[in-house]
């Protein structure tokens, strides 16, 4: 957030976390129906776990095949059940919408931001590092990008009073990390600084290093 001189105000910051994506796309009840309903098979399939065909031993792959054959009808009677084919439909998307369903809050929360600070909706511009979200499903960096691009940088319906669409800028987290005491203190070069000017002090220099502290990342 910027003052109208074009100086920094603060920071706004939002949080979206794994189990929060896990939860609101619904993996988590997804694990906990899963289990619950293998339990109608349980020995069928701990038969079938016994009963691996590893190796190239023709006995392991005859007694395979004999168990495979003799849990078939259980096994298989269960999976066809409509349920499993329901909670993957449900699955189907799930987290891409959770994921546009939170750039659409953030968006939204800076629009209202920027309208008590200057009577308008300015340009939402988002600065995105490398953020992965480390579901079961391989959420890394690039799925994440692309949630925020869709939902961004999307098009306005042409109408005056409608959002003005914003803008995805990539950065390169190299030197973005901050070296902070737990208590995320701020560095000497920081308490030195004229904030009225964009650049720090004339003939300022780093003072001699002193205890270790602990590296934090804040993005």
């Amino acid at each position: 957030m910027w003052h109208a001189d074009g100086l920094l105000q603060g920071f706004y910051s939002s949080k979206l976390t794994r189990s929060q994506v896990q939860h609101d796309s619904g993996l988590i009840q997804a694990h906990r129906n899963t289990q619950r309903w293998n339990e109608n098979i349980k020995l069928e399939l701990q038969h079938l776990a016994a009963a691996t065909p590893a190796g190239t031993s023709l006995v392991a792959i005859q007694r395979h095949v004999a168990v495979t054959l003799a849990t078939w009808d259980a096994v298989w009677g269960e999976y066809l059940h409509p349920k499993w084919a329901e909670q993957r439909m449900r699955l189907h998307g799930a987290q891409e919408t959770v994921l546009e369903r939170y750039f659409m809050k953030l968006e939204e929360e800076a629009g209202s931001v920027s309208q008590q600070e200057w009577g308008t909706r300015k340009q939402l511009v988002v600065f995105f590092g490398n953020a992965g979200i480390g579901t079961r499903g391989g959420w890394g960096a690039k799925a994440v990008l692309q949630a925020c691009r869709k939902v961004v940088e999307r098009l306005n319906s042409g109408k005056p009073t409608d959002r003005v669409p914003g803008k995805v800028v990539t950065v390169d987290e190299f030197r973005t990390s901050r070296v902070s005491s737990i208590l995320n203190s701020p560095q000497p070069c920081e308490e030195e600084l004229d904030r009225s000017k964009p650049t720090r002090l004339a003939g300022w220099k780093p003072k001699p290093a002193g205890k270790p502290q602990i590296a934090d990342n804040i993005y």
